[in-house]
């Protein structure tokens, strides 16, 4: 029985650090929030560079800016951008206003790796029924 045992925890051993050496820690990435309220903050281009610096692979931003579009073009940075909550009474109004967003704000920037979209940002649910639904 004793024998059987430290053969149980020998394999479970040799099995998990099979596992945690096969494994590939550096998949994961980080994100950082450009947020833009603020005095004295650096200029998109440089916010850019300094991503690129410190080898930052994904941005979130809250509205859709467009000198920051500028910068992050051909930077290879994945971009989560949203939509402001006081767009979404007009993007949710019509399939043709949504459309119309998504050509200003996504498509214009060919060249930047938009990765996810968010819809509005800490949303008040009474508040956005009333106005939208």
């Amino acid at each position: 029985m004793a024998i059987t045992t430290h053969y149980f925890f020998l394999t479970a051993m040799f099995i998990l650090i099979i596992m945690f050496t096969s494994l590939d820690f550096t998949a994961a990435q980080i994100g950082v929030c450009y947020g833009r309220n603020g005095a004295g903050l650096p200029l998109p281009p440089r916010v850019v560079e300094l991503f690129k610096q410190y080898n930052i692979k994904r941005m979130r931003i809250y509205d859709t800016y467009a000198p920051t579009l500028e910068a992050l073009r051909g930077s290879d940075i994945e971009l989560t951008v949203g939509i402001l909550n006081m767009q979404l009474e007009e993007v949710a109004a019509s399939q043709a206003n949504a459309d119309r967003w998504v050509q200003t704000n996504i498509r214009n920037y060919g060249n930047v790796r938009f990765r996810t979209i968010i819809v509005g940002n800490e949303c008040h649910v009474a508040k956005t029924r009333k106005r939208i639904g």
